[in-house]
């Protein structure tokens, strides 16, 4: 059942919007936001592909660069519970679990820093 909005609610058309994007984070979990998608098929729609400038290029590399890195560190967690499950090495569950730990905070570190950049070195 939705909350109920009072009619002259300033945020209700912005969440109206984000719920028909699929852009709000109150869903279930394991809920994937469409909003991605959403913006590739609007870049399509408007004529705007990988090679047509240098902005779109960027745009697209930058959300394929993201999905590659996110998949990996899935991967990376996958790995390190199984590790953690069925490894009866110590030194091999240190080295997996370590692992993973500076992949997602170097990771986490650098989209950060890129984001500072993207803000701030205009």
């Amino acid at each position: 059942m939705a909350p109920h909005r009072h009619p002259l609610d300033p945020l209700a058309q912005h969440r109206r919007s984000a719920d028909q994007l699929g852009l709000r984070r109150d869903r279930a979990p394991g809920h994937v936001p469409r909003g991605r998608r959403i913006a590739w098929n609007q870049l399509e729609a408007l004529h705007v592909f990988f090679r047509s400038n240098p902005s779109s290029h960027f745009f697209y590399l930058i959300t394929i660069t993201h999905a590659v890195h996110l998949l990996v560190g899935i991967i990376g967690i996958i790995a390190a519970l199984a590790a953690l499950q069925f490894s009866r090495s110590l030194s091999t569950r240190q080295v997996v679990v370590d692992t993973t730990v500076w992949y997602w905070h170097v990771m986490g570190a650098l989209w950060i820093f890129l984001f500072l950049l993207l803000e701030f070195g205009q």
